[in-house]
């Protein structure tokens, strides 16, 4: 039962991770990252009575997942505004 509950948290971060990572943009990387921590000491919370929790190593991994997003997403919309500005010239 308790591998259960290990993989059912592992599971509900990855997801809540992902679908963060998925909406972060140049303007929302600080609230993206405020929700995945929420996120991380609510599930470590809910799993305490268990003596089940996330490591602060694999929360480290995520909001480095997130930084890298979030530089892909600035990289992006530079390249958007190099071609806004050849196609003028």
């Amino acid at each position: 039962m308790t591998k259960k509950q290990i993989k059912f948290l592992i599971r509900a971060f990855n997801n809540e991770c992902e679908a963060a990572i998925n909406k972060v943009r140049y303007s929302n990387f600080i609230q993206i990252k405020k929700r995945i921590i929420k996120s991380f000491e609510q599930l470590n919370k809910m799993n305490s009575y268990n003596q089940i929790e996330l490591t602060e190593y694999y929360l480290h991994l995520k909001t480095e997942e997130l930084q890298l997003a979030y530089e892909y997403e600035q990289k992006k919309a530079r390249g958007k505004r190099r071609v806004a500005s050849t196609k003028r010239s």
